[in-house]
């Protein structure tokens, strides 16, 4: 069977409007057991996004990402922030230079991810993959 080229654009247009819809994976906020009282939908969207640099206790936000290295960066950049891997870098450094957010940590992996929010009270990070074990509080995210 033989496709006209009008045909094949379709397919090509269809075949990549379904892979692009097949990488869309729910995004989730970690964050340390400590905060779980005064987290809101509002206030983990603010610090992920470098808007609020502590909690209402005054306790520092330590935001974590995805680094160069990990297999999430490019998903969550596009899917969280609506930019590039490297875009959200740089608007990271923008507000870091400009005083406006404090910097973040940045890890290779979701097992990076989950161990430094473990261990570091005051922490929320933004992954695909969630931890299944330990004292974390998980919460579904851009959608």
């Amino acid at each position: 069977m033989r496709l006209s080229a009008r045909q094949r654009g379709l397919l090509l247009l269809l075949i990549g409007a379904a892979s692009a819809f097949a990488d869309e994976r729910d995004v989730y906020f970690v964050t340390h057991s400590q905060n779980a009282a005064e987290l809101t939908p509002e206030l983990l969207e603010s610090a992920i996004h470098g808007r609020v640099r502590s909690w209402q206790t005054g306790e520092a936000i330590v935001v974590v990402l995805p680094g160069k290295k990990s297999p999430e960066q490019s998903a969550i950049a596009e899917q969280c922030f609506e930019t590039s891997a490297a875009g959200l870098q740089r608007e990271w450094l923008r507000l870091v230079f400009s005083g406006r957010a404090n910097a973040p940590v940045y890890t290779d992996s979701p097992d990076q991810l989950a161990e430094h929010i473990k261990s570091t009270p005051g922490t929320i990070g933004v992954t695909l993959t969630p931890p299944q074990e330990g004292e974390f509080h998980i919460h579904e995210a851009c959608r």
